[in-house]
């Protein structure tokens, strides 16, 4: 869903709630790791850092990612304006 201004607290909030009483949107569980025949799937995986630091760094990097915040989305705790 794309908007033109950012919805207020109310409305995400009963966006929320009523996505959450929906079905899910794919098949079935477990699809990442068992996909359907021929469906394209594509992963990476690399270790970024470890231990207690290397998670706070990266989590100080995600949540200045300035890519959240011009597609207008905000992630918790981040940056609202």
């Amino acid at each position: 869903m794309f908007l033109s201004r950012r919805p207020s607290p109310k409305t995400i909030a009963r966006f929320l709630e009523e996505s959450g009483r929906l079905p899910l949107s794919y098949p079935r569980a477990g699809t990442a790791s068992h996909p359907p025949p021929k469906y394209d799937t594509d992963e990476t995986a690399v270790v970024i850092a470890s231990g207690e630091s290397g998670f706070e760094r990266a989590k100080a990097a995600l949540m200045a990612w300035n890519i959240s915040h011009r597609m207008g989305t905000h992630p918790p705790g981040g940056p609202a304006d």
